[in-house]
């Protein structure tokens, strides 16, 4: 049965994203990001007043992968899980160096990769981002490369990103440029666009700059999505704030959470002599944001302390329309809009088993 959630009503029991002839690879060296233009003031975000104006959302699974002991769905830790326009189904396994590809109803169609560092082969796969036309791209965090694969699989080519160390999201403009939201240790940018080639075209975005004890990359930097007009929303973790960006960094809108919503990075690093702990247990942090349409963003806190998740719709004078928690391990991770419908992957995790998961999302 679907999950109902409205501005008054919390959600509790909701379950949680080869062969050309030759490989190109070059190092990616993003550069400095340019200097941005004077950002409009931010607005906090609030509760909306008019029950009239509330949002009524529904969340129903649709496809649930994962077993203990199956051929192809015994995964090892599922980072990432993708869909493409066809409705097939790809998830990322660090555990198991690999990419495994479902159809829509959840029948085993191939394995990308495997383990290794040569030409289509991965260290971490971790993040993943499908292009309109079912080419996938997948961020190695190991490697710091980002690879790229036909829709049967084949490998087609691969790009070094020399700086960026960690990539949350992998989106994609109207006319075919990549959005990567990516973290780069000296804390430049967090938002690099590329072309169709992979080749870097720019970088902004500036990260909370921070004192967090070497733990940048776990800490900082954000998630994004990108608006059907071709804008990009960013959220970042902590302090919490949503931006909406055009292509070529300016900021059109920000929007921030109230004191105490997320926890200071620097409160979750642990000194104690010359050794240097990250208490990630206490981190309350945004953890994801896609965008319903122009007008309207979901978001995403994960609470650690409480085990749990807030859901926010968001619209853009800052109001929250609709809110819900999520009181089981699960975590949204993409976001895809199939024949009019919209559906969310995630990852959930129940017991011993991990499993890849599908929902359908509709709002009225």
């Amino acid at each position: 049965m679907p999950t109902s959630i409205d501005g008054d009503t919390h959600m509790s029991h909701i379950a949680r994203a080869f062969a050309t002839t030759c490989a190109l690879s070059i190092v990616l060296d993003l550069g400095a990001p340019p200097a941005s233009a004077q950002a409009p003031p931010a607005a906090t975000l609030r509760d909306i007043e008019a029950p009239a104006e509330r949002l009524k959302v529904a969340f129903s699974l649709t496809r649930s992968l994962g077993s203990l002991h199956g051929a192809h769905d015994a995964f090892g830790n599922i980072w990432d899980v993708e869909l493409d326009g066809r409705g097939r189904i790809y998830v990322a396994d660090v555990g198991q160096a690999h990419i495994t590809v479902f159809d829509s109803a959840g029948r085993y169609l191939h394995t990308i990769g495997r383990r290794g560092s040569g030409p289509g082969e991965f260290n971490q796969p971790m993040q993943m981002g499908v292009r309109p036309g079912d080419t996938l791209l997948v961020f190695d965090v190991g490697l710091r490369r980002l690879s790229e694969f036909a829709p049967d699989g084949r490998f087609l080519r691969q790009q070094v990103l020399g700086k960026v160390s960690v990539v949350n999201d992998i989106e994609f403009l109207p006319n075919g440029d990549i959005v990567l939201v990516g973290f780069t240790p000296l804390a430049e940018a967090v938002i690099h666009i590329l072309d169709r080639e992979l080749r870097p075209v720019r970088s902004f975005g500036e990260p909370a700059p921070l004192d967090v004890q070497y733990f940048s990359e776990s800490l900082l930097g954000g998630y994004a999505d990108v608006t059907p007009a071709g804008l990009i929303v960013y959220t970042q973790k902590s302090p919490f704030e949503i931006r909406l960006y055009k292509p070529d960094g300016t900021v059109l809108w920000r929007c921030t959470g109230l004191d105490g919503e997320t926890t200071p990075p620097s409160a979750v690093v642990r000194i104690d002599g010359d050794r240097r702990q990250l208490q990630w247990n206490r981190f309350i942090h945004s953890a994801g944001v896609f965008a319903l349409s122009e007008q309207l963003f979901l978001n995403v806190i994960t609470d650690p302390t409480r085990d749990r998740r807030r859901l926010d719709v968001i619209d853009r004078d800052c109001r929250i329309r609709a809110t819900s928690i999520m009181d089981v391990p699960f975590l949204f991770v993409s976001s895809k809009k199939l024949g009019g419908e919209r559906f969310f992957t995630g990852v959930r995790s129940l017991g011993s088993v991990p499993e890849a998961v599908v929902y359908r999302f509709t709002s009225k």
